[in-house]
């Protein structure tokens, strides 16, 4: 992650670096379409993806980083003309029935206790 990043100070001081990155480009961080084998995957943003392609772990290791600052999930891509966030992508994801549901039900629940996730739609117009 460092060297994507190119990030080159000391490791102890990365977690805040990447906590400051994520809140500063939250809008723009999104991952191209990608296909593996028969399982497609559409543009989506970054905490999606990592959800989408069974990483839930990742949370826990990069973004629930409590120390260094809370980051802000509210970010969102716009799907069908309205503001889409992780959380309403959950919703949707767990209707689709992938995906571990008891997991991915705890990110959302922590998203939402712990940082203040919002729905779209609970989103103020910018």
């Amino acid at each position: 992650m460092r060297k994507i990043l190119d990030y080159t100070s000391s490791s102890e001081q990365f977690p805040a670096y990447f906590n400051s990155f994520l809140n500063t480009y939250k809008n723009q961080i999104t991952c191209p379409p990608f296909n593996v084998g028969t399982t497609g995957y559409p543009q989506q943003h970054l905490f999606k993806r990592i959800i989408a392609v069974g990483m839930d772990e990742t949370f826990e290791e990069y973004f629930f980083d409590f120390d260094e600052g809370d980051i802000d999930f509210n970010a969102y891509d716009i799907v069908n003309g309205e503001k889409e966030t992780v959380l309403d992508w959950i919703e949707k994801w767990l209707k689709t029935g992938r995906g571990n549901n008891e997991m991915i039900t705890e990110i959302a629940t922590v998203l939402k206790e712990d940082y203040g996730a919002k729905k779209g739609k609970e989103l103020p117009d910018k």
